[in-house]
């Protein structure tokens, strides 16, 4: 590991957990997915993400950017591009208020990622600005 941990610079996340873990791992593009213009594949993908974090299995995602020039490029909704985010929680949210949402049939498929190493934030809907 060149020395020492400090020494890292970068790396493939799913190479990384293997290698710490001994587990496998399964990348899924979502371009190749054609996830954006097919909803029965978002909700299929969205099962597979609550059945995985639900076996507490480790979950990273990142956005690949198209060149190199765009690596660590800040997108406008705060997420950086090539930056490894965790996935710390994946919730089926009711949509409504108070007791009404839970006659709502209505949910909202919600993923919490994390970026240890940034210092930007998510700021479009459901962020904390």
């Amino acid at each position: 590991l060149n020395g020492c941990y400090e020494a890292l610079d970068g790396g493939n996340t799913a190479d990384a957990l293997v290698d710490f873990t001994g587990g496998v791992s399964e990348p899924v593009a979502l371009d190749e997915e054609n996830c954006s213009g097919d909803l029965e594949k978002r909700k299929r993908l969205y099962q597979n993400l609550l059945k995985a974090h639900s076996r507490k299995s480790l979950i990273s995602c990142s956005i690949r950017p198209e060149s190199g020039d765009q690596l660590e490029a800040q997108m406008g909704c705060g997420l950086v591009k090539g930056h490894a985010y965790g996935v710390t929680d994946v919730r089926k949210v009711r949509i409504g208020e108070g007791l009404m949402s839970y006659f709502n049939k209505e949910k909202l498929y919600m993923v919490r990622m994390r970026n240890p190493w940034g210092s930007t934030e998510w700021n479009g809907p459901w962020s904390d600005a």
